[in-house]
C-alpha cells in the first residue's frame, strides 16, 4: 500500500474514490467510516469501510487500531478533512507518522477550530490539534487564504501543494433552457449551516423581492436547529416568494437547478460553498459573495468578476463578464487539472 485515504463519508468522497480507480489505480488504499447508505461507493479489495460503532472501546476496536496499522504501512497519508478528533489524537501520540500526513482543508475543519473554548478540556484538546497540524508534511488546497490561515493558527510547516481536490469544484458544461426572461431566480445560501447567514442576506435583498423575483434557499444537510429556524423565519416573512428546499437532491437534478439560477448570494463569513460557486460561474450565473473572504480573494486574483454582497443592487452580469467568467472557470478549473494534479501527487 502506497497511499492511505481516510475519510468519513461524505457527499465528496464516493466520486473520488471513482476518479482515483479510473485515473490513479495503483498503490491506493481506501479506509472510510460513517453511515455507507449515505454515501455508498463500491467496496473492493483496494478498501476498508467501518460502519458507527455503538461505544467507544467497539469503534477503538474496529476502527482506530487498524487504521493504526494501516497508517505505519502507507508511505502517504491522506486525510480527507479534519473534523475527527480522535484521529487527531492518534495521530499526535504517534509524531513518527505526522511528517508523511497530507491533509486535505475543507474549510469547515480550518474555520470552526481557529480557537479554544475556555474549559481546560477544550484547551487541551486545541494543544493537540495544533501540534499536530503544525507537524504535518504537506496541505492540499486551492485557496491561498487557507494556507495563510493555517500557518498563522497552527504554525503548520507543511508544503503546500495545489489540489482542487473533488469533482464539485471542476467546471461542467451544462446545457441551459432559457425560462421566462422577466423572472429572476435567486438562490441563498448552499447549506443549513449557520456559517450561511441566510436571515440577513435576506434583510439585504429583501428590497428587490417582489412578484418577479424567486429566492430558492437549499437545506438540505447541516444543522437541522438552524435549518427550522431559517424557515421558520421565511414563513413569517416571505411566504410567498421564497422556497425552502429541505430535500436532498440527485447530483443531475441539482446541476438542472442551478442552470435555472440567474443570481446567487453566499453570505459566509470564511471559504465554503467552493463547489456550487465554481459550477455557477462557469455557467455564466452572477454571484455575490462577501468580500475578504477566502473564495473572494480567490477569484478577484484571478481575474473572475464577483460581485460584492455589501453593495448588493440586483445587477447581472455583462456579456463580457460572463463570457470571460467562463472561459477563466473552464481553464482553471478543469477535470484534466484535477487528475493531473493527482497523478503528480500519487506517482
Amino acid at each position: 500500500m502506497k497511499t492511505l485515504h481516510v475519510a468519513y463519508l461524505d457527499k465528496f468522497i464516493p466520486g473520488f474514490i471513482t476518479l482515483m480507480r479510473a485515473h490513479c489505480p495503483d498503490g491506493q488504499y481506501y479506509f472510510t467510516y460513517g453511515v455507507m447508505n449515505d454515501y455508498p461507493y463500491e467496496e473492493g479489495k483496494d478498501s476498508t469501510h467501518i460502519e458507527r460503532s455503538t461505544g467507544a472501546l467497539s469503534t477503538m476496536r474496529e476502527r482506530y487500531i487498524p487504521l493504526l496499522s494501516k497508517m505505519y504501512k502507507a508511505e502517504k497519508i491522506v486525510l480527507h478533512g479534519l473534523f475527527d478528533f480522535n484521529l487527531i489524537a492518534l495521530l499526535f501520540f504517534n509524531p513518527l507518522l505526522l511528517k508523511k500526513v497530507h491533509w486535505i482543508i475543507w474549510g469547515g475543519d480550518l474555520y470552526n477550530f481557529v480557537s479554544p473554548d475556555d474549559s481546560l478540556v477544550g484547551k487541551i484538546k486545541f494543544y493537540i490539534r495544533r501540534k499536530s497540524i503544525e507537524n504535518f508534511g504537506f496541505l492540499l488546497t486551492y485557496l491561498d487564504k487557507d494556507i495563510e490561515l493555517v500557518r498563522e493558527i497552527y504554525g503548520a510547516k507543511g508544503t503546500h501543494l495545489e489540489c482542487l481536490m473533488y469533482t464539485s469544484n471542476v467546471y461542467k458544461q451544462l446545457e441551459i433552457t432559457k425560462g421566462i426572461e422577466s423572472q429572476i431566480n435567486i438562490q441563498v445560501g448552499n447549506s443549513s449551516d449557520p456559517s450561511n447567514n441566510h436571515i440577513s442576506a435576506l434583510n439585504i435583498i429583501e428590497p428587490f423581492i417582489d412578484n418577479n423575483v424567486t429566492v430558492h434557499i437549499p437545506l438540505s444537510y447541516g444543522d437541522d436547529g438552524y435549518s427550522k429556524q431559517v424557515a421558520e423565519y421565511v414563513a413569517a416573512n416571505h411566504p410567498e416568494r421564497v422556497e425552502c428546499l429541505h430535500d436532498f437532491m440527485a447530483m443531475d437534478e441539482y446541476l438542472s437547478f442551478l442552470g435555472g439560477i440567474d443570481i446567487a448570494i453566499f453570505n459566509h463569513d470564511r471559504q465554503q460553498a467552493m463547489g456550487n460557486i465554481i459550477t455557477l460561474l462557469g455557467l455564466g450565473k452572477t454571484v455575490y459573495l462577501r468580500p475578504g473572504t477566502a473564495q473572494w480573494e480567490l477569484f478577484s486574483n484571478q481575474g473572475i468578476v464577483v460581485r460584492s454582497i455589501e453593495s448588493f443592487d440586483m445587477a447581472l452580469l455583462t456579456d463580457d463578464e460572463r463570457d470571460s467568467n467562463m472561459a477563466l472557470i473552464k481553464s482553471l478549473y478543469s477535470m484534466e487539472k484535477l487528475i493531473s494534479q493527482y497523478k503528480q501527487l500519487f506517482q
